[in-house]
């Protein structure tokens, strides 16, 4: 007869898994930082003050590593469930007063919330060996989905709630939108980056296409400068026609695309006006989901640190749990 061992009997496990006054403060901290993100985050929107948007950044990452933490130090399925619901009712609860149907957006994010703790304690149960790095791979992709699609959702109906004649969105805003595709930019157009004003980005190239051309050393300077001049002349013509807007080429692209957004956006009918709103809530959804891989790296990091000091300072520690063994006889 021969045995083959499936499953090693003893299986590392943290001792804090039960319900402790400890876990509770981590769950408290957790309801807390939700809240706070949230609150500032609704204080931006109307005060337009970027140290709110600071604050609110800044409360939203401690919620994902306070939220990893609680995956790591509860496996209990109904405590888990029971906070998951409150820190999502706690991240809506200050937009509420803005619209109702804020209410229907709590199963949602409930459910990403859930399903992203749910992945992480599945992983912790079954695992021979406690692994963070795998359990916040599971846990943090779709929590940031859900705090991606909140600023989506939140942006478009702050938009579509603000009644005034003006353009809702504050240049400030409007140009960290823009250069955040600073990179994918460079790639398209080599040595060109939106920083840059018209002008300039037309020298660029016109003097690019100059040196292309094999006799234009022999061009005297007052000749290649005349034909600097035309070109940039006729690419501001060009653009202008093509986007039926006169282009100002002291303006960077970022300024020019606010002044033609702003401009286009006071022009529409208030259909055209919504549909502006859900597109730009969609876009910050996405901009926000292209950000995520090294949100992902920083709160990782940062879990990890605070992890390995509540281990260190004794609020939980691995041990190791007795667990029926599994054998195949033959």
């Amino acid at each position: 007869m021969t045995e083959v061992q499936l499953l090693d009997k003893r299986q590392p496990i943290l001792n804090a898994n039960s319900v402790t006054y400890k876990i509770i403060i981590v769950w408290i901290l957790g309801v807390i930082t939700s809240f706070v993100f949230a609150w500032f985050l609704n204080d931006f929107f109307n005060s337009n003050v970027i140290n709110s948007l600071i604050i609110s950044t800044v409360s939203v990452v401690l919620f994902l590593v306070i939220f990893l933490l609680q995956t790591l130090f509860v496996s209990e399925r109904w405590p888990s469930i029971f906070i998951v619901f409150l820190e999502s009712m706690a991240i809506l609860l200050p937009f509420i007063g803005k619209s109702i149907m804020i209410l229907s957006l709590i199963p949602i994010i409930f459910i990403f919330f859930y399903f992203s703790n749910s992945k992480g304690r599945n992983i912790v149960n079954n695992s021979l060996k406690i692994n963070f790095w795998n359990t916040s791979k599971a846990v943090l992709p779709k929590s940031i989905v859900a705090v991606a699609l909140l600023y989506g959702v939140i942006t478009q109906l702050y938009l579509s709630t603000d009644k005034s004649q003006q353009f809702p969105i504050p240049p400030f805003l409007f140009n960290e939108i823009a250069l955040s595709g600073n990179f994918l930019f460079e790639k398209i157009f080599p040595g060109i980056t939106p920083s840059l004003t018209i002008e300039e980005i037309a020298l660029k190239s016109a003097a690019a296409k100059l040196n292309k051309v094999p006799d234009a050393r022999l061009l005297s300077e007052p000749v290649k400068k005349q034909f600097l001049q035309q070109a940039t002349a006729d690419f501001y013509k060009t653009i202008s026609s093509y986007i039926s807007y006169d282009i100002n080429p002291k303006l960077t692209i970022p300024d020019m695309l606010y002044q033609f957004t702003k401009e286009k956006f006071l022009k529409l009918s208030d259909q055209g006006r919504n549909i502006f709103y859900v597109v730009f809530g969609i876009l910050v959804f996405f901009i926000f989901e292209a950000i995520s891989w090294p949100l992902r790296i920083l709160i990782s990091f940062l879990a990890y640190i605070v992890f390995e000091v509540l281990l260190a300072l004794g609020f939980g520690q691995i041990v190791f749990e007795e667990r029926t063994k599994e054998i195949i006889t033959t």
